[in-house]
This record gives C-alpha cells, sequence and structure tokens, in this order.
C-alpha cells in the first residue's frame, strides 16, 4: 500500500469517527446540529473519493454486529430542524424520463451513514484498532453503491434548509 493510500484511509477513518460520534452526541440538537452534519458529510464525502480499491478478505465478517440503523434513528430522535426533504433521482436526463422528486426522510439518510461506517468502524476495533482491507473495502464499496448517494441528498437538503433553493 502506498503512503498515499494509507493517508487516505487514515483521513477517512477519521471522518467516519466524527461523524458517527456526532450521531451519537445526543445533546446537539436543531440548527447546531444541522450545520455540524453540514462540515461532517462534507468531509465525509471528501475523504471517501479518496479511498483506494482493495480486495476483501473477509476474514472478520462475523465481528460485525448490526442494529446500526435502529440506533441511530433512535438517537437522532427529536433532535433534527426539519425531517422531510423532496430529492430526486440524480440521474441524467438521458438515463431515466424526468421523474417527479420523492420525498426522503432525513434521519434515514443520516442512518443509513451511520450504519455503513459502523460496519466498518466495528471491524477496526475487531482488528485492535489497525485497519484491516475488509473495512477499507467495505466503506468504498458502501460509499459507491448505497451510502453515497445518502450523503449527497442529505447535503442538498441541508443546503436549501440553510440557504433557500
Amino acid at each position: 500500500m502506498t503512503a498515499a493510500s494509507a493517508t487516505s484511509i487514515a483521513e477517512f477513518r477519521e471522518a467516519a469517527e466524527g461523524y458517527t460520534a456526532l450521531i451519537e452526541q445526543k445533546d446537539l440538537a436543531g440548527d447546531d446540529l444541522i450545520i455540524f452534519l453540514e462540515a461532517h458529510l462534507g468531509r465525509l464525502y471528501a475523504a471517501a473519493v479518496s479511498l483506494p480499491m482493495v480486495r476483501p478478505d473477509h476474514s472478520d465478517d462475523d465481528a460485525v454486529g448490526g442494529g446500526f440503523h435502529a440506533a441511530a434513528m433512535e438517537a437522532l430522535e427529536g433532535r433534527l430542524a426539519f425531517h422531510r426533504y423532496w430529492a430526486s433521482s440524480g440521474a441524467s436526463l438521458e438515463e431515466i424520463p424526468a421523474a417527479p422528486p420523492t420525498v426522503s426522510m432525513f434521519a434515514d439518510d443520516l442512518s443509513d451513514i451511520y450504519a455503513d461506517l459502523r460496519v466498518g468502524l466495528d471491524l477496526v476495533a475487531h482488528a485492535g484498532g489497525a485497519i484491516p482491507d475488509d473495512a477499507v473495502w467495505h466503506w468504498s464499496f458502501a460509499f459507491r453503491r448505497h451510502w453515497g448517494r445518502h450523503a449527497l441528498n442529505a447535503l442538498s437538503a441541508i443546503h436549501t434548509w440553510r440557504f433557500g433553493s
């Protein structure tokens, strides 16, 4: 692994730890939480773009706990300044006919991101703090296939909520 890859992974881990800690910090709510979420989501997204491609070895599959999404939903209950927003598919006009926007749940986006990050962080904890390839693979794969879209939608919703459309 190159030094640049190791740095990218360390920066992503730090961003993931910061985001998950923010979700778990129950004394921060309303406007303040939204502003912190905007900063953490931007940092997390930027760090994920630089994650290297690695092969998983699946040696720690049984080390990963579950229930992360439900735990995040519970932690966010009553803390958000808004709950729903209009989301678009993000597809180009060449890909699909113009589809109407849908209503998305802000807490669900944040919880999906949290759950995907916690899986990798659990793998790190199980490895004694070292960052196994399984964790990096999961973070990168989940970013490309799942939580990256949730992060962009959440950032768009936050931006609209803070500054208007």
